[in-house]
């Protein structure tokens, strides 16, 4: 029997290809559909042939009853209409969004989307893991929109937003303040401090020493990427956080930024180094295009000398090759990014079981009733 855990969907043909295998009424179709946990969906809003219309967006989450995680591409997708809205709340409980909206060339028809801020009020979706990837400029909510339900336990959120990425962020993580676990931002907020005392993972693209250890409050901090460094105004000593900042590092990722790593270093060693501290990961360059002026295994050895044996050292010429080490798939072959959000499978099944549980056998309030079930109303968007 062959069965399938994650499902692509690019275009209409494999749609239909789709629904020919999961909609029959046998026990073959009915045990593929209730195997599905991740499905990737790539919509298009430019109406190309053989491209999938956004409208269809509810109709492949239906096949998939016991779907865990929606990742979901988009190009040139500026809403759903009204009764893509309703469908979407018949689809199932997913615990899961990925949002990934490449970049393209400027253009108008391209630039304003709304599709993020609609689906994250779905009134019934479950999501603890939300990841937005890609362009998203102009993308921040009116004011008029009430804050996202959701309570994330890990939130990516690698998206070119504008200035107003604190706005955004303020009303993703509305109700998040004591859920979030994982952060990682691509531009930095002041909003984060919020966040930070129950933060276990931290990353932002470039944050420099100490301005973020006496900006962030992080006591439960465990892995903290990517602190950048400069040799003259952000030396090594002033990129490794001292005990008492971060009591419970495990694991922390520097950026070099093309600059080498010397042993002039070594006439002021960093002080006080966190006893927890096991591993610490050297990005040469953040980007690809930026110049390295140092191979790896010297600045592997540079800096082995000024931390000491104890400390395990890797190094990556940049980003890219670090994620590629970061990633693994349902699907022998298929690369995606790990996050918390794609986890084992058994873990999903659990997961899923736990909540159909709950929803056959509600709890009850003092009286003996069951409570009702709240019921957020979708915003209605013109």
């Amino acid at each position: 029997t062959l069965l399938f855990r994650e499902v692509w969907i690019r275009k209409t043909s494999q749609l239909e290809s789709l629904k020919r295998a999961l909609l029959p009424k046998t026990r073959h179709a009915k045990l593929l559909a209730h195997t599905i946990r991740v499905l990737w969906i790539r919509i298009d809003g430019l109406e190309r042939v053989g491209t999938l219309d956004p409208d269809r967006l509810p109709e492949c989450m239906k096949l998939c009853p016991r779907l865990y995680e929606l990742r979901l591409e988009t190009f040139a997708v500026k809403r759903l209409s009204e009764g893509s809205l309703r469908s979407l709340e018949m689809t199932p409980p997913i615990y899961a969004l990925q949002l990934i909206r490449p970049e393209m060339p400027y253009s108008e028809r391209y630039e304003y989307t709304e599709l993020h801020l609609q689906l994250l009020q779905v009134p019934h979706w479950r999501l603890q893991f939300f990841t937005m990837e890609g362009k998203y400029d102009a993308a921040w909510p009116p004011r008029r929109l009430l804050p996202v339900k959701h309570q994330f336990i890990e939130v990516r959120f690698r998206a070119s937003t504008g200035y107003l990425i604190g706005r955004l962020l303020s009303w993703l993580l509305y109700n998040s303040t004591k859920s979030l676990q994982i952060l990682s931002l691509k531009d930095y907020d002041k909003f984060v401090s919020k966040l930070s005392p129950n933060l276990r993972m931290f990353e932002t693209q470039y944050t420099y020493g100490n301005e973020m250890f006496q900006l962030l409050n992080l006591p439960e901090v465990e892995e903290l990427m990517w602190i950048a460094m400069h040799p003259y105004a952000y030396p090594l000593p002033l990129c490794i956080p001292k005990q008492h900042l971060l009591p419970r590092v495990i694991h922390l990722g520097l950026n070099a930024d093309g600059w080498p790593i010397t042993r002039r270093q070594l006439k002021t060693p960093p002080k006080d180094i966190p006893t927890s501290l096991k591993r610490v990961t050297l990005l040469q360059a953040y980007y690809r295009s930026t110049p390295i002026r140092q191979t790896a295994e010297e600045a592997k050895e540079v800096l082995g000398e000024i931390l000491g044996p104890r400390i395990e050292i890797v190094v990556y010429r940049n980003f890219e090759d670090y994620e590629r080490q970061r990633v693994v798939s349902l699907i022998p072959g298929r690369r995606v990014l790990q996050g918390s959000s794609l986890v084992d499978y058994a873990v999903m099944n659990r997961i899923l079981r736990e909540s159909m549980t709950e929803r056959r056998h509600p709890s009850k309030d003092i009286s003996g009733n069951s409570p009702s079930r709240e019921r957020r109303p979708v915003l209605r968007w013109k």
